[in-house]
């Protein structure tokens, strides 16, 4: 990484931290007054019950300390909420990518920030926000150990297209069109991009190895052995067949 790009992101940092700074006192202001609103509802319910029969009295003694209190919490929720706003448009003037602004804005608030924040400070999208974490034992901010696994398993487009060239035709039933690369292992079951993990099926055989609903990520055989004993049972049918 180059000087500029590690100083842009420590300045960064910095600033994310005097921004949380600024917008945990905000939210400890609010915090404080909604305390002291509690305390002084509490203090007149006191009161209210020792004026047995006096009902009415709530009424009269809540008056002005009591709308001092509410205005004091909507004008602090009102500087909060500016002081949001202000940070986000301060983030989004960096010339950063986003995996930067993220671990950025984890790090300087120790994780203590929800997902859907992070993102709309950002701008990115929920998922891409969802692919970091924060590490409380090294204090630092990292890729989530299952999307880096996730991201090792995919298959660059050229090295689809050099396998699907190699094999030339489904594994299963020996079509040679509408082929595609298929994971024995899943991806999401921690399946590698390693050749011995890659088959090429067509497009059907795919459906049918994933029961007919790829999306799901689950296949309708047990491991590697099972995967290979599904394929030679529909190569023996067609054998027979002739």
């Amino acid at each position: 990484m180059s000087d500029s790009r590690t100083g842009g992101r420590e300045q960064f940092r910095r600033g994310v931290e005097e921004w949380r700074d600024r917008l945990s006192e905000a939210q400890a202001s609010i915090t404080d007054a909604k305390s002291a609103r509690q305390e002084y509802e509490s203090q007149v319910e006191e009161r209210v019950q020792e004026e047995t029969g006096r009902l009415a009295y709530w009424d009269d003694i809540q008056g002005e300390e009591y709308d001092q209190l509410s205005r004091a919490i909507d004008h602090t929720q009102a500087r909060h909420q500016k002081l949001q706003r202000e940070f986000q448009a301060w983030v989004q003037e960096f010339d950063l990518e986003y995996k930067t602004l993220v671990l950025g804005i984890l790090e300087a608030f120790e994780g203590d920030i929800r997902t859907s924040r992070v993102a709309e400070i950002v701008g990115c999208s929920h998922s891409h926000a969802a692919k970091f974490e924060y590490d409380d034992e090294t204090e630092t901010a990292r890729k989530k150990d299952w999307w880096s696994t996730y991201e090792e398993s995919k298959l660059s487009p050229a090295k689809r297209d050099k396998i699907v060239e190699e094999d030339g035709e489904c594994a299963r039933c020996g079509v040679d069109g509408n082929l595609v690369v298929h994971h024995i292992i899943p991806a999401n079951q921690d399946g590698s991009a390693d050749r011995t993990n890659l088959a090429t099926l067509c497009s059907d055989c795919h459906e049918a190895s994933h029961g007919h609903d790829v999306q799901s990520g689950e296949v309708i055989y047990d491991d590697r052995e099972g995967f290979w004993k599904w394929v030679d049972a529909e190569y023996q049918t067609t054998l027979d067949f002739y």
